[in-house]
């Protein structure tokens, strides 16, 4: 009876630590995607307001300002869309992270990975849409 429960334990205990090992793995991976996702979305957004700047200085120094305002309306429509690529990369990042977890969590194995929607570059000041 004692080697039973003896046994019983050391079997929960390395289901258990199975289970451990498999969530922190799959955290330390979906942690890792996630930096990599905001440092492509604030290096995006850093070379589009970098782009703004230029267009700015420029039209203050060519005294084109209803150009300015133009390019600055198209700019702003691609920077929405852009957000609204990135909020949905985002979603589909998190579901998968909630798939992931409750699967570890059940001990069953990594579901296959959904093809989630990559957020797409934004377009500079300049270039036609």
């Amino acid at each position: 009876m004692n080697q039973d429960v003896f046994g019983t334990f050391t079997e929960k205990s390395r289901d258990l630590l199975e289970r451990s090992v498999r969530l922190n793995q799959g955290l330390f991976e979906q942690f890792s995607k996630a930096s990599k996702m905001q440092l492509e979305s604030l290096q995006r957004y850093a070379t589009f307001a970098m782009e703004q700047s230029r267009a700015a200085g420029e039209a203050l120094k060519n005294n084109d300002l209803a150009g300015l305002a133009q390019c600055q309306t198209e700019a702003f429509k691609s920077l929405n869309e852009q957000m609204a690529s990135d909020w949905q990369a985002w979603q589909g990042y998190v579901q998968e992270v909630g798939e992931q977890l409750q699967a570890a969590f059940q001990g069953e194995e990594e579901p296959a990975a959904p093809s989630k929607p990559r957020a797409k570059p934004l377009k500079s000041a300049g270039s036609e849409a």
